[in-house]
């Protein structure tokens, strides 16, 4: 049967389904990225390589679209340069600020500036969630960070505005991290290249 012919009854049950699973696929990120710890990182992670491998390509049309619009009256030798830095000034800061709202929870090795910094000798930083429903089908989480000793009792309450400035930090320290890497790994990419073009 071809989908042309398929009869609307058929339609209005792929429709219902699609939008069941839309709003799960929603559901099960807004939980994982709240709740479990190194999914958002790992995301963020994995979508920043991404982009940044897109533009690392030299002269693509996206490229040169953007540097004309970005640096439309810079001389054409510096023009690349400008447009350049100010896409990674904008897209490091979309970047941090992107992940100290989604990943707010962090993880083992994120959450360790958090420690050193805000907890006394002697105890461990523990994360938790507290979740609200001020009006009905409202929920609200935020990210609880305490500081506790070994009998596990609270010493320390994380204050949440430095743990969203540490984590905004680290994502732009991140997203440099990210930029060296693909830096290397083009240099890496176009020296094999010229080896092999040489090679007889």
């Amino acid at each position: 049967m071809k989908i042309r012919s398929l009869p609307s009854i058929v339609w209005i049950i792929v429709a219902i389904v699609a939008l069941i699973v839309f709003i799960a696929l929603i559901q099960g990120a807004f939980y994982g990225f709240t709740q479990i710890e190194g999914l958002g990182s790992i995301v963020l992670l994995m979508a920043a390589w991404a982009v940044i491998r897109i533009f690392a390509e030299p002269r693509t049309p996206l490229k040169r679209e953007i540097i004309s619009r970005v640096a439309p009256t810079a001389k054409p030798s510096r023009q690349g340069d400008l447009a350049s830095n100010i896409v990674i000034a904008f897209g490091i800061l979309t970047f941090a600020f992107t992940g100290f709202a989604l990943d707010q929870p962090g993880n083992v090795i994120y959450n360790l500036p958090i420690q050193w910094l805000f907890c006394p000798a002697g105890t461990q930083l523990q994360r938790g969630a507290d979740i609200r429903n001020p009006r009905p089908g409202t929920t609200v989480i935020t990210q609880d960070f305490t500081c506790i000793d070994a009998e596990g009792q609270a010493q320390a309450e994380v204050p949440l505005l430095g743990a969203m400035v540490v984590r905004f930090v680290e994502y732009i320290l991140l997203g440099y991290l990210l930029l060296w890497l693909s830096q290397l790994y083009t240099r890496f990419r176009m020296a094999r290249q010229r080896s092999s073009e040489i090679a007889p």
